[in-house]
């Protein structure tokens, strides 16, 4: 449900820049203009639409991996490798949180704004960071939940003999 609402959101997203770039173009080709604040608006939401990806690709585990070791190991410990994965992901989005949080305190310090639109630039650096905290803890999470299902699987597999 919430990856669906986030690949709306996705959608939508690049439904405006769509609009924007096609609004820009007619202005530049009937007014001999365009507008000052398109290419960055286009950039942000494009910048945007990646990162919100990357939280859809963790909740649903459809990140890009190597299948290097699955031909080598037995079927019933495929789930291991994807927990590896997973937390592989967790890992990455928890590194490059690390600096983007330092982007975040030093834009949210300075005050600064965009050039041409003028919108703080707390609001991107600030959404990157939260969908890259998303995307880690939803990693960790898939970690746990996939072994807790497991586990209550093979407990009720026990039951039954």
């Amino acid at each position: 449900m919430v990856a669906r609402l986030l690949r709306l959101g996705m959608g939508l997203l690049l439904l405006v820049a769509v609009a924007i770039n096609a609004a820009n173009i007619a202005e530049r080709f009937f007014l001999a203009r365009s507008f000052v604040w398109a290419e960055e608006i286009l950039i942000l939401l494009n910048v945007w639409v990646v990162f919100v990806g990357l939280v859809v690709c963790a909740l649903e585990g459809s990140h890009i991996n190597i299948d290097l070791f699955r031909p080598f190991v037995p079927a019933s410990r495929h789930g291991w490798l994807d927990r590896i994965a997973d937390l592989g992901v967790a890992i990455a989005c928890g590194g490059v949180l690390f600096g983007s949080w330092t982007v975040v305190r030093t834009v949210y310090r300075s005050g600064q704004e965009s050039i041409a639109a003028g919108y703080p630039m707390i609001i991107p650096h600030g959404l990157i960071a939260a969908c890259l905290l998303f995307a880690a803890i939803v990693s960790v999470g898939r970690v746990f939940v996939r072994r807790q299902a497991k586990s209550a699987a093979s407990q009720e597999t026990d039951r039954a003999q």
